[in-house]
């Protein structure tokens, strides 16, 4: 997840993607699997952003609520303004500068 995205409820993840599917014109998950590479990353350009889906699976619960407050984060920065890098942090000084 990146920036502040809200994650949405399974069952309007799933009328996206039937949106997604009927826009491309396809009737069945099999024909979308059909699509080479390159025409589907041009279709999903053209789409727009795919929000995180709570499907109570791979995202159980929203990331705040799978994150307590005092826990770390894992998060992309540029610390000494030169080349990003990955640090860990507690994510109660998100707001403090690094």
């Amino acid at each position: 997840m990146v920036g502040s995205s809200k994650a949405i409820p399974l069952a309007d993840g799933e009328q996206i993607g039937i949106k997604f599917e009927t826009d491309l014109g396809k009737k069945s998950l099999a024909e979308l699997r059909a699509i080479p590479a390159g025409e589907l990353l041009q279709a999903t350009a053209k789409a727009g952003r795919f929000p995180a889906v709570i499907d109570g699976h791979f995202l159980p619960k929203t990331p705040m609520d799978i994150t307590p407050k005092a826990s770390n984060l894992m998060c992309l920065c540029w610390p000494d303004g030169t080349r990003p890098r990955w640090v860990i942090r507690p994510c109660w000084e998100k707001d403090e500068p690094l």
